[in-house]
């Protein structure tokens, strides 16, 4: 993947307002043209209408991503006004045109070193929809859009395990349930469970009782 940098022109004061931003989240959006490039969408939000509040950080797609506004200056992407959304994350759009899995692909791999730049953990990559329900990144919400099961849950679990395979501190440890003790991985500060194990354990732990005024109590 080819990486560019193509600047949305300071004068454009509607899309690039430049004020200053400390990214804590990475916002995902798809673009919602099925024949545009990352070109062509980075030549459309630098050339046109300098006056409105349109823009994002990131475009991607099978073959280049291209940043057209700094990671430390806001961009006009979330849809939630002076919100989060807006003043604290990086955009960073999809392109729906080319190969699919490779345009995915590449957008991970700029996902994971955004993170790695920013110290962004993986709860805090969020679809647009979070912050103003809009339905985006449709390829990966929308089931009239999305190709080869390729949803929001495929794009996490491929990011997290990407970021795994990219982790440069990782210990073996052990996490209690109850009375018992299931094997774990501290990676990067974060601890993951094998999740078949974590749920035959928790079924095994769980005491479930009925009380007929209180209902079901369920106790560890």
């Amino acid at each position: 993947m080819e990486i560019k940098t193509q600047l949305i022109s300071k004068s454009a004061k509607g899309r690039r307002p430049q004020i200053p931003m400390q990214a804590e989240w990475i916002t995902i959006h798809s673009t919602a043209n099925p024949r545009s490039t990352a070109q062509n969408e980075a030549d459309n939000v630098r050339n046109n209408n300098p006056d409105a509040k349109i823009s994002f950080h990131w475009v991607v797609d099978d073959k280049e991503a291209i940043n057209v506004i700094p990671e430390n200056e806001i961009a006009w992407h979330a849809g939630d006004g002076n919100g989060a959304g807006n003043m604290s994350s990086i955009g960073v759009e999809i392109c729906e045109s080319g190969d699919r899995i490779q345009a995915l692909l590449n957008t991970i791999r700029l996902v994971i070193d955004i993170q790695n730049r920013h110290n962004i953990p993986i709860n805090k990559v969020v679809q647009h929809n979070y912050w103003n329900g809009k339905d985006c990144p449709r390829i990966l919400r929308n089931s009239a859009y999305i190709k080869n099961d390729m949803n929001w849950g495929w794009f996490i679990v491929s990011l997290e395990q990407q970021n795994i395979n990219t982790a440069q501190n990782i210990k073996d440890t052990k996490v209690t349930i109850g009375n018992s003790v299931i094997n774990a991985r501290l990676i990067d500060g974060v601890t993951y469970v094998p999740i078949r194990e974590f749920v035959d354990t928790l079924k095994s732990e769980l005491e479930v009782t009925w009380d007929k005024i209180k209902g079901a109590e369920i106790k560890l």
